[in-house]
């Protein structure tokens, strides 16, 4: 049976590395079909092992690209929304402290949708995107819905830019909730197709211009 692939609805797709993942031929993305997507039990269990705190150093050398992207183009006071906040966001109360109005949403910790009722000037998705199990209906809401006429989104993820080999041992990949993984090429695809009008990029961040 033909598989459409959750971001671009596209079914030219193939087996990739050791088959359970795909490979779209149309975006790019390497994305595991339904049949091997975690349960919502399984993801939570998962994501309650993520411990970091505000007293965490590691954690904020880790995010300190995503931090200083938006430092560089966004204003102090304008209203953020850390979409995937997790438990306990660093991200979101490094931003508070920084002087910006920040919400959080979080299906399994967050999950207030009176927040997705409005819009923001910037929205930050820190290690989120490779959690969509359906990322198409999800871009369309952040740029879409979300997003104020010429905000921004800020996106931090690992993308893969090697052969199927490395692809197979891969460290990001073994992570059972990350189910979809992006190539530059997958990034550009969603320049294009979900009304963004620039994409800069640098090393793990990405920046979508609306």
């Amino acid at each position: 049976m033909d598989v459409i692939c959750p971001l671009c609805a596209s079914l030219k797709n193939r087996p990739y590395a050791d088959g359970r993942y795909l490979n779209c031929e149309n975006c790019h993305g390497l994305f595991l079909p339904t049949q091997y997507l975690p349960k919502s039990e399984e993801e939570k269990k998962r994501y309650d092992l993520h411990t970091s705190t505000s007293e965490d150093a590691g954690y904020h050398e880790y995010i300190k690209p995503l931090i200083h992207a938006i430092f560089r183009c966004q204003n102090m006071g304008e209203k953020c929304l850390d979409f995937g906040s997790g438990p306990n966001s660093v991200l979101s109360s490094t931003l508070e402290k920084a002087g910006f109005s920040v919400y959080q949403y979080d299906p399994f910790y967050q999950n207030d949708l009176t927040v997705l009722q409005q819009q923001y000037d910037f929205i930050v998705a820190c290690e989120v995107v490779e959690h969509f199990h359906f990322p198409s209906p999800e871009f369309q809401r952040l740029s879409h819905t979300l997003l104020k006429p010429n905000g921004r989104l800020y996106i931090m993820t690992q993308t893969f830019s090697g052969c199927e080999e490395e692809f197979e041992h891969w460290h990001y990949r073994r992570d059972i909730t990350h189910v979809f993984i992006y190539r530059y090429e997958t990034m550009q695809w969603i320049l294009q197709h979900f009304s963004f009008k620039e994409l800069s990029a640098e090393g793990r961040v990405f920046v979508f211009n609306k």
